[in-house]
């Protein structure tokens, strides 16, 4: 494939004085859920599909920068496509592809034991070292209707100063959240985990806002979407070039919770 055109990196683009100090931080995202519907093969042929898509689109958009979670997905394709997963290894060293949550899957907060909670970290995290020499650093789950109090402490012991989630949020935005052992964590909630680019995402300033005029934006087609698609790519630089718009641009969910701790 032919690599896109650059035509969105453009200097001295003036934001009107009303929107110049506000930026929205997008992040690519394919929410997986394990074995939902489907069978275990189906799962299996589905992250691949999906990290083979992510992989594409970097290669054609320099800027694009995409998050997966559970290191079980990164297995399956290093078991089934070891070219694919070389690439996934090289995007990860350059910090574009992000390793997030530390887990082997994303778990279930609200029946599962201390010891299975803390395996599927030992797990999930020996799995990120040895694979791409760096563990998770947030802590990743949008999708749990329920989380344990004593959540905060694990992340810590795990190597994570950062948790995002979606579900049962008590505050929009980021928070210090606080176990009780005293361990905290900075954590984050945008409202969604698989949003689309459009000329909404202005909408999320005031709704979830992090401070500093700022917030995150996960966006893409979880299960089998792959995230986001090259129209939503392009859109997203077509937002950032409108002199009326706000700054629209990439990051890692690391760097953008990181900046909301002081």
């Amino acid at each position: 494939l032919a690599m896109a055109s650059p035509w969105y990196v453009r200097a001295g683009v003036e934001k009107n004085a009303d929107v110049a100090k506000d930026t929205i931080h997008v992040i690519g995202h394919a929410h997986m859920d394990m074995n939902w519907l489907w069978t275990l093969s189906e799962t299996v042929k589905m992250a691949n599909d999906n990290l083979r898509q992510a992989v594409t689109l970097m290669k054609e958009y320099l800027d694009y920068t995409m998050l997966q979670s559970q290191a079980a997905v990164y297995s399956f394709v290093e078991q089934q496509d070891p070219l694919l997963f070389k690439d996934i290894k090289k995007f990860v060293a350059q910090g574009r592809l992000e390793p997030v949550g530390g887990m082997w899957v994303e778990s279930d907060q609200n029946m599962s034991s201390g010891e299975a909670l803390s395996r599927y970290l030992l797990l999930g995290q020996r799995f990120f070292q040895s694979r791409f020499g760096r563990m998770a650093r947030v802590g990743w789950l949008p999708d749990d209707f329920g989380h344990t109090s004593q959540l905060p402490q694990m992340l810590k012991l795990s190597g994570m100063n950062y948790f995002y989630f979606m579900r049962t949020a008590p505050y929009p935005g980021s928070f210090w959240w606080v176990g009780a052992d005293g361990s905290r964590v900075v954590a984050y909630n945008s409202g969604s985990y698989n949003g689309s680019m459009g000329d909404g995402l202005k909408n999320k300033l005031t709704q979830y806002p992090g401070g500093a005029n700022r917030v995150l934006c996960p966006t893409g087609e979880g299960d089998h979407g792959g995230g986001p698609t090259r129209a939503g790519i392009e859109k997203a630089h077509q937002l950032d070039a409108r002199v009326d718009y706000p700054s629209v641009k990439f990051t890692t969910a690391e760097n953008y919770i990181k900046k909301t701790e002081h």
